[in-house]
């Protein structure tokens, strides 16, 4: 049990880490943080409307169902 406490510490630990660093970042560099959310929330919107366009492409080709 006590290695997997260990694990589980450092884990929180570096997710702690990790939230500082990206709040600094906020923090110090808000064009450029809000820049790249941005692009990413385009780039996953970009993948959501494509998914769902193949899916309505596929569902007039189904035969049964």
């Amino acid at each position: 049990m006590e290695p997997n406490t260990d694990r589980l510490y450092w884990t929180i630990g570096v997710i702690i880490i990790g939230a500082i660093i990206v709040g600094a970042a906020k923090i110090a560099f808000p064009d450029l943080f809000d820049s790249v959310v941005s692009y990413m929330k385009s780039q996953i919107l970009g993948s959501a409307i494509l998914s769902s366009k193949l899916t309505s492409l596929y569902s007039g080709f189904k035969i049964f169902g």
